[in-house]
């Protein structure tokens, strides 16, 4: 599966200092930035960085970036985003 937790191969036997090593575990194709989360119950994926100015939000219950466009529906001008009911200027605003 793309974008899956893999673990190194460490040869036929695996001791816990290997298994714990943190180097030992990676995502295919990870970069920089990259987050891990848990895409089921028994599955640790991989969200891509995202863009400079992206929001990380949640969709269907799984983490994704948007822009602020279209995490607040567009834009006014003033800086300002809702965030939990109440409003909050960016800073040097």
């Amino acid at each position: 599966m793309a974008n899956e937790l893999k673990h190194k191969d460490a040869g036929s036997t695996l001791t816990s200092i290997e298994d714990n090593a943190t180097d030992r575990h990676s995502f295919d194709s990870q970069a920089v930035g990259d987050i891990g989360y848990a895409s089921s119950t028994t599955v640790i994926s991989r969200l891509g960085i995202g863009s400079t100015a992206d929001l990380l939000v949640v969709t269907g219950g799984i983490p994704a970036w948007s822009s602020v466009a279209t995490a607040v529906g567009g834009t006014s001008g003033e800086g300002h985003i809702t965030i939990l009911g109440g409003s909050y200027s960016a800073i040097g605003q």
